[in-house]
């Protein structure tokens, strides 16, 4: 049974060219490619689709709002959408449930999954998501771009880190050096996992502007951590695979 590559990306459901082009890599190796989207993304991208093929055509500036007045119009705008379409009503829920929510959606999810057959990529948020839920038995091992150690402009919260130092399956962080969500060295405050390896790369949050070698260079680190982890559970080796804790 071959390999299953599961994205998550980030709560805005923006896309990301390098994690696109790793993704697309790993496809050509043989992973079957599967992007999850919990209920809340779904219905933003449902929103953000019929607005800007709607009247987001005629007023481009509720496609690209500048300022809390735009801001405001598009969402009364998403609303109204709300109100004509009672199916995706269960937005509010999803709404209210927040993480907890598209964490349960991703266990049921990976339910269906054969034991360690999944690797997960994931994007910022999504690397809390799947973090919080390791244990579940179709997870062999986690990378992730931009793991959001804090918010920009909030006070620390607990819920993005603590569990960081329980984690029991490798996980391969790629941390920008200039991203704003915390880097590589800001990582080193927090309690984190012998499990845990972070890869320092010069970039954003949003992995933007690294050159083809540089993409190059971070699919070269991808195999090796994939390679590892092979290793670990071949026969004859015993435990769960680990990695060291670095910055490189």
């Amino acid at each position: 049974m071959a390999p299953i590559l599961v994205l998550l990306g980030r709560n805005s459901n923006r896309p990301c060219r390098v994690i696109d082009r790793v993704a697309a890599e790993l496809a050509a190796r043989g992973y079957v490619v599967q992007r999850f989207e919990a209920p809340k993304q779904q219905n933003v991208r449902f929103l953000n689709q019929k607005l800007d093929a709607g009247i987001g055509r005629y007023l481009p500036w509720l496609r690209y709002p500048k300022g809390p007045a735009a801001r405001c119009a598009r969402t009364l705008a998403k609303g109204f959408i709300l109100l004509v379409h009672p199916r995706r009503w269960r937005h509010f829920i999803d709404r209210m449930l927040g993480q907890a929510g598209a964490r349960a959606a991703l266990r049921r999810s990976l339910a269906h999954h054969a034991p360690g057959k999944v690797v997960l990529l994931s994007h910022s948020a999504g690397g809390i998501h799947g973090t919080r839920i390791e244990a579940s038995p179709a997870i062999l091992c986690h990378i992730c771009f931009g793991y959001p150690f804090r918010h920009p402009n909030r006070t620390d919260e607990p819920y993005r880190t603590r569990h960081l130092g329980g984690l029991q399956k490798p996980l391969l962080i790629i941390q920008g050096d200039r991203d704003v969500y915390g880097s590589a060295q800001d990582a080193r405050r927090y309690a984190l996992s012998r499990s845990i390896e972070i890869l320092q790369v010069a970039t954003d949050h949003d992995y933007e502007g690294i050159p083809e070698e540089g993409v190059r260079a971070l699919l070269g680190e991808i195999d090796r951590f994939l390679a590892a982890v092979v290793s670990d559970l071949s026969p004859g080796r015993s435990g769960s695979p680990r990695a060291s804790v670095a910055a490189r």
